[in-house]
């Protein structure tokens, strides 16, 4: 408090269940559980399959930002920051906005995919954004577990095309892109209410952890 800190937040692996009845006896209260999956590349490539001709993948342009942002604005309902009482919803929406902002800036408008230790793909069709995915690569867990990793930052579709296997699409083509890129294994987190994104992710060859 003498920071100026109002909420105090604990994370922890589900399993450490003695814990979280300490923590809730001295006041906090349980207010989300994230999965996190993971998958080979190779193994996603061979999960997930191009569906149609028409959709064109590649990296996004400024002017492009607004589009992304209406998208993610209520793209993740069920996260702790807007389901949380002690937080405003809205507030936890802009937080989503603020990231995809931070990300776009930090990719650049010119990505270079093969070399570059983050990305962000946007996924046309018919001349239109339906989707996009940002990631990110640590080079330095290959030095600690003989194996790259890199992990999904954000994944939205948009809702007028759900359901057209864009997010399938998007999983495989960010695939591509990091096994080019010598990456080993990608991992994806979600909460575990976001249950169309815990299938999409189990569609395309990624397992909880």
């Amino acid at each position: 408090g003498r920071n100026g800190i109002k909420v105090l937040q604990r994370r922890l692996l589900s399993g450490r269940f003695h814990e979280i009845n300490v923590l809730e006896s001295m006041g906090f209260h349980l207010i989300d559980n994230v999965v996190t999956l993971i998958a080979p590349v190779k193994n996603i490539l061979s999960a997930t399959r191009k569906q149609g001709n028409n959709l064109v993948f590649r990296s996004p342009v400024r002017s492009e930002l607004d589009t992304l942002l209406a998208m993610t604005r209520g793209a993740f309902p069920y996260s702790r920051f807007i389901n949380d009482r002690v937080l405003s919803a809205d507030l936890g929406n802009d937080l989503y906005l603020k990231w995809l902002a931070r990300l776009f800036e930090d990719v650049g408008e010119d990505i270079t995919t093969g070399a570059s230790n983050q990305g962000m793909i946007v996924a046309i069709l018919k001349d239109r954004i339906a989707g996009y995915v940002a990631y990110r690569i640590d080079r330095t867990s290959a030095q600690v577990f003989e194996k790259c990793i890199a992990s999904i930052e954000l994944i939205v579709v948009d809702p007028a095309f759900q359901g057209k296997g864009i997010g399938q699409n998007l999983f495989r083509e960010v695939s591509r892109v990091l096994n080019d890129s010598g990456v080993d294994l990608l991992e994806s987190s979600t909460w575990i209410n976001q249950r169309l994104a815990m299938a999409s992710n189990q569609k395309a060859g990624l397992r909880v952890c």
